[in-house]
């Protein structure tokens, strides 16, 4: 198991040790996951999605879900978080498998907080269509989404449903940000219809300034279509070069925003902030601009009383 794995925990129960109280209460110390993935009998293919829920309790949406890379997950890729609000020790972890074809339950587990990482092994059988098995005749076309701006580390293709067929993850041409969208997911345009195009650019005149007293750190971009809306939420990091930290804020402090049109103010994300590898990832659900914003410096020292 990779050195991302641990570190991420660690540095999200540092980050809930220190989080102010929220109006559900503090989350839970995560209890991680990782292992091995097998559909049908095979090893899991790269972007396969990984998630859980629990039968007490309320998961958030930080590493959960996870994808899969060379079969397994939360070994080359991020450990699966089982955290939230409410959830007890001894709460029942249901685990799901996703890819294009469908969604099989691949397992349980017990909840323990700040338990893990431990390993969980998965095993599913979903059933993949006639067409698509190579029976039956050929299996329809299924459009390609037209990517600018980004890269992508295998073609964007959803079928007629907006259902992405396999995982990619998307890299703005400067290598700064990642969008990690998972087989499974559903990209939809404002009208609801499949997504066609997704577009990257930098904002060199930003919406509005973030709230006073905080910066923001790097570069705003701007992803478009406006509208485009992600179920479930797809992965947004963005890297970040601490020489552009103000003097007295802590990395750990780092939050993602995005802009909100409808209030004209930018609105932090719930993140997890990585120091070791400079990068500030959340889960979002919707496309517009986002930003890395850094907390208000806090205030010189008084001076001195002679």
């Amino acid at each position: 198991m990779n050195k991302t794995c641990v570190f991420l925990g660690l540095v999200l129960a540092l980050l809930l040790g220190a989080a102010p109280v929220l109006a559900q209460g503090i989350p839970r110390l995560p209890h991680a996951f990782y292992g091995s993935v097998t559909v049908n009998g095979a090893p899991a293919a790269d972007g396969t999605q990984v998630s859980s829920t629990v039968d007490i309790g309320e998961i958030i949406a930080t590493q959960n879900p996870v994808t899969t890379v060379g079969g397994n997950y939360g070994i080359d890729s991020p450990c699966l978080l089982v955290q939230g609000y409410d959830i007890p020790d001894g709460a029942g972890i249901t685990f799901r498998v996703t890819n294009q074809y469908g969604t099989a339950i691949g397992g349980t587990a017990t909840f323990e907080a700040g338990g893990g990482p431990e390993r969980r092994d998965l095993s599913v059988d979903i059933e993949v269509p006639t067409t698509a098995a190579g029976g039956g005749g050929p299996a329809p076309a299924v459009p390609t989404v037209t990517i600018t701006g980004l890269t992508a580390t295998v073609p964007l293709e959803v079928d007629a449903q907006g259902t992405v067929q396999t995982g990619t993850t998307l890299t703005t041409n400067d290598g700064k940000v990642n969008l990690n969208i998972p087989a499974g997911t559903k990209i939809l345009d404002a009208q609801g219809d499949p997504l066609t195009s997704i577009t990257a650019v930098i904002e060199t005149s930003p919406p509005a300034p973030p709230p006073e007293g905080k910066n923001v750190i790097g570069l705003t971009y701007n992803f478009e279509p406006a509208g485009a809306t992600f179920e479930p939420p797809i992965t947004l990091t963005f890297t970040y070069d601490p020489g552009d930290i103000p003097e007295g804020v802590a990395e750990e402090d780092l939050v993602l925003a995005f802009y909100d049109e409808s209030t004209g103010e930018w609105v932090e994300c719930e993140c997890t902030c990585d120091p070791e590898n400079n990068c500030v990832t959340a889960c979002v659900y919707h496309f517009t601009d986002f930003a890395i914003i850094a907390p208000a410096p806090p205030p010189p020292p008084a001076p001195a009383r002679t």
